[in-house]
């Protein structure tokens, strides 16, 4: 949660200088983002899962200046650590997001821009590989569940073309959920009292982003 605030903050900051003269990008346009995720947040997450990869793609478009809206969906990968895979527990947590967006692109040179964006929406989590300790404790309910998550990001790309840019990324994602380790059964094999869970799961991804505008051939 401690990484929320200062991304949204810049955001906020990105978005002030919008009334001045921009260049301005195609209305529709394709957005894509390939990063590897930073497990933050509760002790009791950190200890269990560590990011594999974090990729989103939305198709947006183009209100007013550059501020632009669309929607999207969203795939990261956790695996379970060190720990759990000395026991031959090989869990993995999939993420399968879906999300409307907001953002801003603001341009601070002539064929580069930083880009401003906040991605909301439901969040589907299901737990693969799990292993109970003992036939005993399997339930009837998978292993999975549902939630809402919130994603503030940050971007910086150079156009390459006047519709196609690359860049590099920085996103916190903030499910709001905490973890709980009896549903992938894990609470079985490590002793979480002695792990914090006090905050909502939640991490940071790194990586790098591609944008296309769509436009009509002459």
């Amino acid at each position: 949660m401690r990484f929320l605030y200062p991304i949204i903050f810049i955001f906020i900051l990105g978005t002030l200088q919008a009334q001045e003269e921009q260049k301005i990008l195609p209305r529709f346009s394709i957005r894509a983002h390939i990063g590897i995720p930073k497990v933050t947040s509760s002790r009791a997450f950190r200890t269990s899962f560590l990011g594999l990869y974090d990729c989103n793609a939305s198709v947006n478009v183009r209100l007013f200046s550059n501020f632009h809206i669309g929607v999207g969906y969203k795939n990261a990968l956790m695996k379970a650590q060190d720990y759990f895979k000395q026991k031959n527990i090989y869990t993995k947590m999939q993420v399968h997001n879906g999300f409307l967006n907001i953002g801003y692109d603001r341009f601070y040179a002539e064929n580069s821009y930083a880009t401003f964006s906040i991605n909301a929406g439901y969040s589907f989590n299901k737990y693969t590989n799990v292993v109970p300790k003992s036939d005993t404790l399997i339930r009837s309910t998978p292993p999975q569940f549902t939630t809402s998550f919130l994603e503030p990001t940050i971007g910086f790309y150079y156009l390459v073309e006047d519709n196609f840019a690359i860049g590099a990324h920085i996103s916190y994602t903030y499910s709001m959920a905490r973890f709980d380790p009896s549903i992938p059964y894990m609470d079985k094999w490590l002793g979480y009292q002695s792990y914090s869970n006090n905050w909502n799961m939640s991490w940071l991804s790194f990586g790098f982003g591609f944008y296309y505008g769509l436009v009509r051939k002459k």
